[in-house]
């Protein structure tokens, strides 16, 4: 039995391409602001932090929640292309054999920096596989409605339609199982990660119930009482005298 079974493993993929760098505080604050009310809670979860630009970077991997430090400029620097997805797929490899799942991604721009071995038919391919074989939840977050369309195309589900006005930006969100709109990426990205948590300990709790329940009978191991013959006998006792007396 893996340690996902009891621990969920929450991995966040930000964007950290050029792009992003107006809205870097926010996504920073977000973070933190996150870790801060996990901590809070004592919370036993993994976190993971990828990074992605040119390239792809882990920060921070499958580290307890009460141990991870505030993210900084350092931790999340800013600058180069987007790929998206080289970032997405090397991330579900690399938490392949995990069950209890939650993957929160933002990018605010499309695809353009993976080899070209990294399609979009193989990230389509595996999030419908995690979603369908290992239940993970999953929610993508971005800006306008060209990288907000990139994301229901490779296949994160849901749709909510209302735009998020960001710093200037207009942001949307397509998740698998939730859907909500904030005002701000900040704000978003803590909140929807939370919501996503809950979702994910639903459908762990739902999977690991089994799919029947045996209904054992009910044994009575009480002592039957035998029928007591003195009162059958008093009865025959009385219907005799009855009868005597009806030819006396």
């Amino acid at each position: 039995m893996s340690a996902s079974t009891t621990q969920m493993q929450i991995v966040m993929v930000l964007d950290a391409s050029g792009s992003m760098q107006q809205i870097q505080n926010d996504v920073i604050g977000s973070v933190n602001s996150f870790l801060a009310e996990e901590k809070a809670k004592d919370s036993q979860d993994g976190f993971t932090l990828v990074c992605f630009s040119d390239f792809v970077k882990t920060e921070i991997s499958k580290k307890p929640i009460k141990d991870v430090e505030a993210l900084t400029s350092k931790t999340y620097k800013i600058g180069g292309s987007t790929a998206l997805f080289k970032a997405i797929i090397d991330t579900i490899n690399t938490f392949e054999k995990e069950d209890n799942l939650v993957m929160v991604i933002v990018t605010d721009g499309q695809e353009n920096a993976s080899p070209k071995e990294y399609t979009r038919q193989r990230v389509f391919d595996l999030v419908q596989k995690c979603k369908a074989d290992k239940n993970w939840t999953f929610s993508y977050l971005s800006a306008d409605i060209d990288t907000f369309d990139q994301g229901v195309g490779l296949g994160f589900g849901t749709v909510d339609q209302e735009t998020l006005d960001v710093s200037g930006l207009k942001y949307k969100m397509a998740s698998c199982n939730t859907t909500a709109s904030y005002s701000s990426l900040g704000k978003q990205i803590s909140q929807t990660t939370q919501k996503c948590m809950s979702v994910q300990k639903k459908n762990t709790e739902i999977s690991s119930q089994p799919a029947y329940q045996t209904i054992q009978p009910q044994v009575d191991n009480s002592v039957p009482v035998p029928p007591q013959p003195t009162t059958f006998m008093s009865s025959v006792g009385d219907l005799l005298t009855s009868v005597s007396g009806m030819f006396s």
